[in-house]
């Protein structure tokens, strides 16, 4: 779509059309056909997002978006470096625990500084490798490791994981 809207928008010289970097061309691209500020940090980031380039995040000038940018592209690329550069803890811990989930490593959840973010981290993991030695290891909200043996007990169609669970109500209902 970019190559299109380039080539559409306006007369462009032979040069532009033959950049040698890819990560010239598109930022050339987000730059010189969109005119919006707001307009180009979206393309800068749905570009970078794409593209798995980090270096296209750097131009965009909307600090919430260009945080999210390296998030995304770290989810992506995999490259827990992207995360360090992110600012926000916030921000920090989402890219970290969007790497753990995408790359099913338990061990990258242990970088979050939040609480929150690192049980949710454990859980969403053990759901989608249905491991439920994962759950153990959510050790700050008891409603999230309950919610966690009770999603694999039903994932796995297996009871005798229901008496891990405290919440009594939801351990009855595990058990049905």
């Amino acid at each position: 779509m970019g190559i299109y809207v380039f080539l559409q928008s306006k007369n462009h010289s032979q040069s532009d059309l033959n950049k040698s970097d890819e990560t010239s061309f598109e930022s050339y691209n987000c730059s010189r056909v969109v005119k919006k500020p707001k307009e180009k940090d979206r393309c800068f980031r749905e570009t970078a997002i794409i593209k798995g380039d980090p270096n296209l995040c750097i131009p965009i000038n909307d600090a919430n978006l260009k945080e999210e940018c390296f998030v995304r592209v770290g989810k992506v690329t995999q490259d827990q470096s992207l995360c360090e550069k992110i600012g926000t803890k916030r921000n920090r811990n989402k890219c970290f625990t969007g790497i753990a989930v995408a790359a099913q490593d338990p061990n990258i959840c242990e970088k979050n500084s939040s609480k929150w973010r690192k049980d949710s981290c454990y859980s969403q993991i053990a759901e989608a490798k249905q491991d439920e030695s994962l759950c153990q290891k959510i050790r700050y909200y008891q409603w999230r490791k309950d919610r966690c043996y009770y999603l694999l007990a039903k994932l796995k169609n297996n009871k005798t994981l229901c008496q891990e669970i405290e919440d009594l109500p939801l351990k009855d209902l595990c058990e049905k």
